[in-house]
């Protein structure tokens, strides 16, 4: 059972591409984090927030994205699952950010942390 979980936990490894290794360790440290996250805010919608079908809804169907990104990286799809992350990272700091008063909040500072986190995943060239 330790070994399912470790093979669950750590990266791929591509020993051809040292690039794509990086990127996937990158984007295995991201989605785990985010996967707990997502896990505990799970558990807390129901306490947590008013509207909790709506809550419940977004909050699954991004941990879902994610589960799903986790699984093209695991694949070799290093490149498309970091695309997907970030893509719907942004939809979710856009959401999240119209619904905390726009771009004068404090959230505004998500995008920042997008636009290092794609840099990171998908290199200086972005989408080729």
């Amino acid at each position: 059972m330790l070994t399912r979980i470790s093979d669950f936990v750590t990266p791929p490894v591509f020993p051809d591409d040292e690039d794509k290794t990086r990127a996937a360790s990158l984007l295995n440290i991201l989605l785990s984090g985010l996967m707990l996250v997502l896990g505990a805010a799970t558990l807390a919608v129901p306490v947590l927030f008013v509207q909790k079908l709506y809550s419940l809804v977004f909050v699954l169907a991004f941990l879902s994205v994610m589960v799903a990104a986790r699984f093209l990286m695991r694949r070799g799809h290093v490149r498309l699952a970091s695309a997907v992350f970030v893509f719907i990272a942004w939809v979710a700091a856009t959401i999240f950010l119209s619904l905390a008063g726009g771009m004068t909040s404090i959230a505004a500072t998500f995008y920042l942390a997008l636009t290092v986190i794609a840099g990171l995943l998908l290199g200086a060239r972005g989408f080729d």
